[in-house]
């Protein structure tokens, strides 16, 4: 997750195998939506096009379409992470297994470069807009989740990602680690401490770490990034089989899967164990 702990690639293929794993030729079908995109993208009357059916908020140019295009590879992440068995509320309704779901719209849209357009609206709006459409329009450079998250990124949680087009569903994107401190410096006024979370904590390897609980779901994209295993006989790692990101955490659900329930009872065994040893 953080520089020099893995490679750049790790995430976005999670994010892939995560689409794939829920319809087998889906990924390819994304990864064909990027040229018709790209497309338009290159010239000041498609990005026109593009302002009018995404609904931006800001004018779409040339010069600003990689930074809309990377708007639209964020919503797949998104959904990756919260591929529930169950709804999800906030702010709306994300339905269950919402990757299976926008598997189904991208196949289905994929007759002219039109309808492909109009399938990824479908998609976004389903992630920024809940499904509704209903949003004046679409705020794609400064959302104030997004914004308090990047300035995070520049800080605390600076992990390089990348995408090759080819092991994933996205287009060629390199780690350029002297860009991502440049656009730190200009957004925030912040330069990056590349290796802050090295000098904080014993990463990777955890030598001297007691009581915690480490888990990962086997669908979560972060995944690729998790340890495991349990790097001392004084913790222990679970993966929660056909879990998302952060499922464990979570309050319990009438739609949980039956490794939900057994992952955080597990959780919660060792954790009153670990504290019993203390008066």
């Amino acid at each position: 997750m953080f520089p020099g702990l893995g490679s750049c690639d790790r995430f976005y293929r999670g994010v892939t195998q995560a689409f794939q794993r829920s319809s087998w030729g889906c990924p390819r079908d994304v990864s064909r939506t990027w040229p018709v995109l790209d497309k338009l993208g290159s010239t000041p009357e498609g990005c026109k096009t593009l302002q009018e059916r995404f609904r931006t908020c800001h004018n779409l140019e040339p010069s600003n379409y990689p930074e809309f295009r990377d708007w639209i590879r964020h919503a797949y992440s998104i959904l990756a992470m919260i591929n529930y068995p169950f709804a999800v509320t906030a702010r709306g309704t994300i339905p269950a297994h919402p990757v299976k779901t926008v598997c189904g719209i991208i196949r289905d849209g994929m007759k002219t470069e039109e309808d492909t357009v109009d399938a990824v609206v479908k998609v976004v709006n389903m992630v920024y807009n809940n499904g509704t459409g209903n949003n004046s329009c679409n705020n794609v450079y400064r959302t104030a989740n997004m914004h308090a998250y990047r300035f995070q990124e520049c800080t605390e949680l600076i992990h390089p990602t990348c995408t090759d087009g080819v092991n994933d569903m996205f287009y060629p994107q390199e780690w350029n680690p002297e860009k991502f401190a440049e656009r730190c410096r200009e957004r925030f006024g912040v330069t990056p401490e590349f290796d802050r979370i090295l000098k904080k904590y014993p990463i990777p390897d955890f030598k001297t770490a007691s009581n915690i609980f480490f888990t990962d779901g086997d669908m979560d994209p972060w995944a690729a990034h998790g340890l495991a295993y349990a790097p001392t006989s004084e913790t222990r790692y679970y993966l929660i089989e056909d879990a998302a990101h952060h499922v464990d955490l979570q309050f319990s659900h009438k739609d949980d899967l039956e490794s939900f329930w057994h992952a955080r009872a597990v959780a919660k065994r060792f954790i009153r164990y670990w504290i019993s040893w203390y008066p």
